[in-house]
């Protein structure tokens, strides 16, 4: 439960923090040190604070040893650097998770977010390349979104039936998403 009650039930961040605060005296070798780290960084960077939740993320990304742990202060860091305008420290750290942990549930949205780091480059074929791994990797409830980027991707390649059969995919196969509804227009 590395979010305390405050973060993990109440989504109260700020409360999280300081709770997090008060365990920062524990030294580096007890054994909840990396997620007294990751609660910190995460509680920082959900109220808005990236520059300020990063040292405390990448502290408990080589502090944890679990898969679980490791591979969620890795994403979040990879955000916070996303948020800072770091797309490329970002990138690195997406590779990582997807080749350290290929498994974790948060290797089908590192994909997504190196689809999404290409795709603001303007490299069609690398963030197309990398939405069908986030679908290979098991999007989950990701798929609509993947799908979507990947009709936008196609269009932007000058792939017009591609496309359409994406955004047909997203209508057909989420009905329900938000995106269903601007997919069937496009």
């Amino acid at each position: 439960k590395p979010f305390g009650k405050p973060g993990r039930e109440y989504k109260r961040w700020d409360e999280a923090q300081k709770a997090a605060e008060r365990f920062a005296a524990l030294k580096e070798a007890h054994p909840r040190h990396g997620e007294v780290l990751l609660l910190r960084g995460v509680a920082l960077a959900r109220s808005k604070k990236p520059g300020e939740a990063l040292p405390h993320l990448t502290a408990a990304a080589k502090a944890l040893k679990d898969a679980a742990s490791r591979s969620l202060a890795l994403s979040e860091q990879a955000l916070c650097l996303v948020t800072l305008e770091r797309a490329d420290e970002a990138a690195a750290i997406f590779k990582e998770i997807i080749a350290t942990y290929p498994e974790s549930k948060l290797a089908p949205d590192a994909s997504f977010r190196l689809g999404e780091i290409a795709y603001g480059k303007s490299q069609w074929d690398a963030a197309l390349d990398q939405y069908q791994k986030a679908l290979d990797l098991g999007a989950g409830d990701l798929e609509d979104k993947v799908l979507y980027k990947a009709g936008w991707a196609l269009r932007q390649s000058a792939k017009p039936i591609d496309s359409a059969d994406a955004f047909a995919q997203v209508a057909e196969r989420h009905p329900t998403s938000p995106l269903a509804i601007e997919s069937l227009y496009l």
